[in-house]
């Protein structure tokens, strides 16, 4: 659960709030109720736990005698009840906490109000989404939020870190990213839906340990849901349930359907509930039953005779050739357009899900044709639905028994060829491609040449081939067909842009004619395109492209596209300092999980991933995500190169190594730009902390052969740092106008102060460094209200800027001191510091 989650109560209680914990079913509100009210207690407050949920019609006041309060004594139990209560709460901070405020009955309330009334205490009490909603019909705690006004604090799902935790800590044991983004697909990231997952998951083997990891060695489609039902659907009445299981068996309905299908005022108690998700499209929107476990579980128990009345149902409204209008399924940009909302990791989850089910049904579509009629046609239309892993032994059989026949076109056989080219190289069977490749003559005939081309430019980092002008006119010649030229565009563009000619690529893919659209190699191209516009310091332009393609991605329900411009727009953020922006957008495509042979490779997501963690501090998960990029396979696109070195230098430096990483930076840039290989040695070479002299006339020769104006603003910063100049390095700032991070900016400004102490010079002042910084300022993360730091970052900042230390900042924010310490890591890290006494010297809370 998060602690920011506890943290908030606390503050609002400090200014005499009351609060409501708001959150699903199964969310942690009882857990996190228990957690705040410990950390009451160990305040000094006094603090009493009332479980709501024991209350019932027959026994109203029944939760009031499970507490540790003493109700012995004559009088009414009313009045006993208040005079007990006034007792234990009787200090000028007591607080009195209600477990379920939503259960209770009205004599309980009546109760409730009379004991705050004579105590004065604060409330504070969990209740479920649908508690508060608008709209439904009213309870008996209403007019007691009425009059006491409590400030709502969400208790959100699990994000990608706090499910790693979750699920560690239950497996006792660190699970791989593939079952963590498995998990928060199936479960919606909700807590309890998730433990009910892996308890059954375990039960059956469809997770174990695998090298030191707990991952998937089945499927999780593979375990029982039935648990997640009764933890779910418990508290909804025989309507809803029933409204549920026949939502389940239809698939996904638009409203107008909906609304012919199920009572409304039902409909709106399950939406409040957490138990629809909303897919949006411009054209209208469709609902699904929300997590998809409990989906399956609800068919899962279907009977026979159930089915049937659903049938009945369905016939008796729509009629017997009633088939749900699936048509406009898409996904609001909510990525795009709510980066910064609250909601986003409950969006995240259910976006997973609502992908995973459209990608399941259209899997066994297709396998199932597949199945009936074995044809070469059949099999590509099999591996374009592929889109999450499948083991590699199941895909081995659909190569092995498709069956050639003299009416397979040529283009058919060449898409079935590169299909089991990818197979081949992600199945760790590269070795035995060349003897492959030989044998392809009967099948291809000259078509062969152009598989082995892709073969080579795939394997262009990994067998450390030379790029020459020469090898990209050979590799990217254009084809005779569609499918050809599309794929001849993408090997033609990132051979370009590794050569370092960003300008060439781009003018290739805006002038790209007769491409096959939404395929792999169409989807990788638009990806290019970012970074393309990248390269040339059009980060604007690059940033509104990527995630006018996430946005139809979304549409699509593409999880191909989605994960491939999850990735763009990561990068596109963390190129502006918006770290933590860039970790939302990309763990929403880790979410999907590995797409197998024929999507994105996971590792560049999980490489990234370690680099924005380290960035951000969290060196125990960078470490993590790194470790399965190394393992997660090998790649299978064209070229991509790796971002590894990049992930264990931005480690080292969270570590406090900067001159280990340098090192390993400097060296793999070198060993790239040998090579010709000029794109991933410019890579490395940005994240380089210094620059010699000796370096900077290697990177100055390089620059001279490249045409990427990011590129040379960053080294131009750069070299300058390594001159001791101050004016130098003041005239690089200004050149760089927007295209460095804010980060960099700051070091910069950092050195300059550094020289200015050597020598004996005033350092810059407030007004100077504003100058300095201020335009590039103005790009890192808006993560919470537009500012550079959050608003709890700024209170911890304004304390420490007034001398206080930690533990005091702890207790004037009613915080741990573990959350001060890492708020003041994450917000030095963000204005560029490196310490206290810079934020002391040197910050300006106005700017």
């Amino acid at each position: 659960m998060p602690e920011s989650t506890i943290d908030a109560a606390l503050t609002l209680l400090a200014q005499g709030r009351d609060v409501l914990l708001v959150g699903d079913d199964g969310s942690g509100k009882s857990w996190c109720l228990a957690q705040l009210a410990g950390a009451l207690r160990k305040r000094g407050n006094d603090a009493v736990l009332v479980p709501g949920r024991l209350g019932s019609a027959a026994d109203p006041l029944a939760p009031f005698g499970a507490t540790t309060v003493p109700l012995e004594g004559g009088g009414a139990v009313g009045e006993r009840l208040v005079a007990a209560f006034a007792e234990e709460l009787n200090g000028p901070r007591s607080r009195l906490l209600v477990d379920d405020l939503d259960e209770l009955e009205a004599p309980a309330i009546a109760a409730l109000r009379a004991v705050l009334d004579r105590t004065g205490a604060r409330l504070v009490a969990t209740v479920g989404r649908c508690s508060v909603a608008i709209g439904g019909a009213p309870r008996p705690f209403a007019a007691l939020l009425a009059e006491r006004a409590p400030a709502d604090v969400a208790v959100p799902p699990l994000s990608f870190e706090a499910m790693s935790r979750f699920v560690a800590a239950r497996l006792r044991g660190r699970p791989d990213a593939e079952l963590i983004v498995s998990l928060s697909a199936h479960s919606g990231s909700n807590p309890r839906v998730a433990a009910a997952l892996l308890d059954v998951a375990v039960a059956s083997g469809a997770i174990g340990q695998r090298d030191g990891l707990w991952s998937e060695v089945g499927s999780l489609e593979e375990a029982s849901a039935a648990s997640v039902v009764h933890a779910l659907t418990g508290r909804l009445s025989p309507a809803e349930q029933s409204a549920l299981e026949l939502l389940a068996w239809a698939g996904p309905l638009p409203p107008r359907e909906l609304d012919r299908l199920v009572d409304p005022g039902i409909l709106l108690s399950l939406n409040q509930r957490g138990r629809l998700s909303w897919s949006y499209a411009e054209v209208g929107h469709d609902a699904r039953v929300s997590p998809p476990a409990l989906s399956r579980g609800l068919r899962e128990q279907l009977t026979p005779e159930r089915r049937h009345r659903l049938v009945e149902t369905v016939e008796r409204t729509f009629g017997a050739d009633f088939v749900p209008d699936r048509e406009h399924t898409s996904i609001d940009p909510f990525v795009v357009s709510g980066l910064d909302s609250d909601d986003y990791w409950r969006w995240s989850a259910e976006f997973a899900g609502q992908v995973k089910e459209r990608v399941a049904v259209r899997e066994a579509a297709a396998r199932a044709l597949w199945s009936e009629l074995p044809t070469v046609e059949n099999a590509c239309a099999y591996f374009r639905t592929l889109t999450v892993r499948r083991p590699a032994d199941t895909l081995g059989r659909i190569f092995a028994e498709t069956r050639f026949g003299d009416r397979d076109s040529v283009t058919a056989r060449l898409q079935f060829s590169l299909f089991e080219l990818q197979w081949l190289i992600w199945s760790g069977e590269a070795d035995s491609v060349d003897h492959w490749l030989d044998g392809l003559g009967p099948r291809l005939g000259a078509k062969a040449v152009f598989v082995r081309k892709v073969r080579d430019t795939i394997n262009l980092h990994r067998d450390a081939v030379p790029l020459t002008p020469e090898l990209i006119a050979r590799l990217s010649a254009p084809g005779t067909s569609d499918y050809e030229h599309t794929w001849s565009t993408l090997l033609a563009v990132a051979l370009l842009l590794e050569a370092g000619s960003p300008e060439d690529a781009l003018e290739r893919i805006d002038t790209r004619n007769g491409l096959e659209e939404g395929t792999l190699a169409s989807i990788h191209l638009d990806f290019l395109r970012t970074e393309a516009l990248l390269a040339l310091g059009r980060l604007e332009d690059a940033e509104e492209w990527s995630r006018r393609c996430a946005e139809h991605a979304y549409d699509q329900l593409s999880p191909l596209g989605f994960q491939f411009h999850a990735l763009g727009v990561a990068q596109t953020l963390v190129q502006r300092g918006r770290f933590e922006a860039g970790w939302r957008a990309l763990s929403t495509g880790l979410r999907l999980g590995s797409g197998g042979p024929f999507a994105i490779p996971q590792p560049p997501l999980l490489v990234l991933g370690a680099i924005i963690q380290a960035q951000l501090g969290d060196r125990e998960l960078a470490a993590a995500l790194l470790a399965e990029g190394e393992r997660a396979g090998t790649l299978h696109l064209p070229p991509h190169p790796s971002r590894v070195e990049l992930a264990r230098a931005a480690i080292m430096r969270a570590e406090g190594d900067p001159a280990g990483s340098d090192e390993l930076l400097w060296e793999a840039g070198a060993a790239a730009a040998a090579l010709g290989h000029l794109a991933t040695a410019c890579m490395f070479w940005t994240d380089l902390t210094t620059v010699n002299l000796e370096q900077a006339a290697e990177i100055s020769a390089v620059m001279d052969r490249i045409d990427s104006p990011l590129h040379h603003a960053v080294f131009d910063v750069k070299v300058a740092m390594g001159t001791g100049d101050e004016r130098q390095i003041v005239t690089a700032l200004d050149r760089s106008g927007e295209l460095i991070a804010p980060q960099l900016a700051a070091a910069a400004v950092d050195v300059i102060d550094r020289l200015r102490a050597e020598s004996g010079a005033e350092p810059l002042d407030d007004d100077g460094r504003a100058q300095l910084i201020g335009e590039h300022r103005s790009h890192v993360d808006l993560d919470r209200g537009g500012d550079l730091l959050s608003d709890r970052e700024r209170e911890v900042a304004i304390l420490a800027k007034a001398g206080l230390s930690n533990r005091d900042m702890a207790h004037r924010l009613f915080v741990s001191v573990r959350t001060v310490e890492n708020h003041m890591h994450r917000l030095l890290k963000k204005l560029g510091y490196s310490n206290r006494r810079q934020l002391r010297d040197e910050w300006n809370p106005d700017l």
